[in-house]
């Protein structure tokens, strides 16, 4: 694993992001124990490599300045983190839904929330994440507010019930989608890839496409670069930007209604990738507009 940290202005080192190990799959990892788990098979005996990030500065010469070859067993935090894995698993075995495992925004359901907040892990990750229950229910207001304006909030979770993005390098073709496949971090195990491409085949969300895109440059006022690769961050202002276009064309466009014309009008090449079609996407809009004329005064 390589990651980066970075100097403060009081000249502190501190780690620029968090070094993810491991994604758990809920479909099968909780039939696992700790050690013979997925995680401990890529973790177990880990090297990690620090660079440090400097602003203003080409990533290419970032420089790799320590770097350890570390057996977890031996590690102080063993325990701790074994603690952590069976923590998440017994979740998943007790059924609590899988958006209510997901930290990576708010409870966007108001519902899910209601159902767990007496119990002592949604109260421990809620006051972990926002401070206070009291702050997590201020937010909770403040959502009702922009939505009671009009406002469409879209959060990793929400967008994850409906897409996901599609890999992307340097060197795929524009002109021929056909090979494009999953991002990495969407694809299990080898011995489980037949499994997962025939639901994909049936049931897959609609991808877009995570890179190849000319964007705003870095700290500039007025330029532009074009990008080869990027991540699951690219995906939902890619897919919102594409909703805000549609809302163009027809202002009383529900979000579950773009979902739905969005996969009916995806295309799906020979990885079973249900590639977002935006031109077709926006036909359809015209014509749910034009069908609903003849009843909207």
């Amino acid at each position: 694993k390589v990651t980066p940290y970075r100097r403060n202005k009081d000249n502190t080192l501190s780690a620029k992001e968090r070094l993810v190990l491991n994604m758990i799959d809920f479909m099968t990892e909780y039939k696992n124990e700790f050690f013979n788990s997925h995680f401990w098979f890529k973790n177990n005996r880990l090297e990690i490599m620090w660079y440090l990030h400097e602003d203003n500065k080409d990533k290419l010469d970032f420089k790799i300045t320590n770097e350890v070859l570390m057996d977890l067993a031996e590690s102080e935090d063993i325990k701790q983190i074994e603690q952590d894995w069976y923590t998440v698993i017994n979740k998943i075995k007790s059924g609590i839904p899988i958006r209510a495992l997901i930290r990576s925004g708010p409870f966007y359901s108001r519902d899910t929330y209601e159902k767990y907040k007496d119990k002592n892990w949604c109260k421990e990750e809620i006051t972990k994440i926002y401070g206070s229950i009291e702050n997590f229910e201020r937010v909770l207001l403040k959502v009702d507010e922009l939505e009671r304006l009009g406002c469409v909030l879209v959060d990793s979770i929400r967008f994850g019930e409906n897409f996901e993005c599609a890999d992307f390098k340097y060197y795929d073709d524009f002109e021929n989608l056909d090979n494009l496949d999953f991002a990495s971090f969407y694809k299990p195990d080898d011995e489980d890839l037949t499994n997962f491409y025939n639901y994909e085949k049936e049931n897959g969300r609609v991808s877009f496409i995570c890179a190849g895109k000319v964007i705003p440059e870095y700290k500039s006022e007025n330029g532009y670069q074009y990008v080869n690769e990027g991540s699951f961050s690219w995906t939902i202002p890619q897919a919102v930007g594409m909703y805000a276009l549609c809302l163009q064309v027809y202002k009383e466009l529900t979000w579950d209604e773009f979902c739905d014309i969005a996969k009916s009008t995806s295309k799906m090449n020979k990885n079973y990738v249900h590639l977002a079609n935006p031109k077709e996407l926006i036909k359809e809009v015209k014509a749910l507009k034009e069908n609903r004329a003849g009843v909207e005064v």
